[in-house]
């Protein structure tokens, strides 16, 4: 079993390696590219951060009302957090290009954001019933006991214990928004790469830019490419191990 183990390591490894290495081979490291890099991270930290703001609230409730509160409107809670988990990430994008971009008549923060909420918030409202469901049940059983509200029980006691777990499926599920690239592609513009002059009215994002720089023609739209493509591999890793290791503090 050991020596399978470290066989599928040494293929992951090598998988791993023949990927990065023409990344690393190729990468553009002008002033330009990193002018490129530093917008693409701040307009995908406004995109993520605005969506994160509507969607953590919206699955932390969801989630301890389909933990807490249970019945016909627990399941129902519950059933639409795991049907829209199951939701491909292009049909999120078009229904936000439809109601948002359309109406509105131009790419925008709010529908990209939009976008990532939707697909943040049914994945934090699982992880936070998961989390409820696995708090002591004699810790309600003496808050309830003692005739606490159920809303200062849930508050006070209940969120308490789940914190560090509730820290790590936000920052798992952040380590998701950044990397999603089919709906920020709908719903905001494309960034163009022409000579390093950027337009402050268009909306960039790391997946948008290894998408317009990728189609750019020349080597040199390859190589800004790559640079942007480890940037966003390194963050999305950051933000997955931070979000594995709040998850541990939980356990």
């Amino acid at each position: 079993m050991s020596g399978l183990c470290a066989a599928a390591f040494g293929a992951f490894v090598l998988a791993g390696l023949s990927v990065l290495l023409p990344l690393f081979a190729s990468v553009d490291l002008s002033p330009d590219t990193w002018r490129i890099v530093a917008r693409a991270l701040w307009g995908t930290t406004q995109i993520v951060g605005l969506g994160l703001l509507g969607a953590v609230p919206v699955g932390i409730l969801a989630g301890v009302f389909a933990a807490e509160i249970g019945g016909p409107l627990g399941r129902l809670a519950r059933i639409s957090a795991e049907l829209l988990s199951a939701i491909p990430t292009i049909v999120v994008g078009v229904a936000a290009y439809s109601l948002v971009v359309l109406s509105l008549g131009g790419a925008s923060r709010s529908a990209a954001a939009g976008a990532i909420g939707c697909l943040v918030a049914p994945a934090i409202a699982r992880s936070t019933r998961a989390l409820c469901l696995g708090v002591p049940g004699h810790l309600r059983d003496a808050a309830l006991s003692l005739g606490v509200p159920r809303y200062r029980f849930v508050i006070f006691v209940l969120l308490r214990t789940v914190a560090p777990g509730l820290f790590g499926a936000v920052l798992t599920s952040a380590a998701r928004a950044v990397g999603e690239a089919a709906p920020v592609l709908f719903v905001t513009t494309f960034a163009s790469a022409w000579d390093g002059e950027r337009d402050d009215a268009r909306l960039s994002a790391l997946p948008t830019e290894v998408f317009a720089l990728g189609s750019a023609a020349g080597p040199w739209g390859y190589g800004r490419a790559n640079l942007v493509c480890l940037v966003l591999l390194g963050v999305v890793v950051g933000l997955g191990v931070l979000g594995r290791l709040g998850a541990r503090r939980s356990r």
